[in-house]
């Protein structure tokens, strides 16, 4: 897998926070680490990102 912030490699690493272990895929290059959360707090926020900016063409096109 690729970083998609500097097109490093990735390899799978273990987690622990707290009580909690989970996996993620991190960056050898720069550090940047993906799992589950990362990429579902991501897609939230470009889901919403192209719902308000249809918004502010149409007010701005008025």
């Amino acid at each position: 897998m690729k970083c998609p912030k500097c097109n490093g490699f990735m390899y799978i690493e273990r987690f622990l926070d707290y009580s909690i272990v989970f996996y993620g895929w991190k960056c050898v290059n720069c550090g940047s680490i993906i799992d589950r959360t990362v990429l579902a707090n991501r897609n939230s926020q470009a889901s919403l990102f192209f719902k308000v900016i249809p918004q502010i063409v149409e007010v701005s096109n008025n």
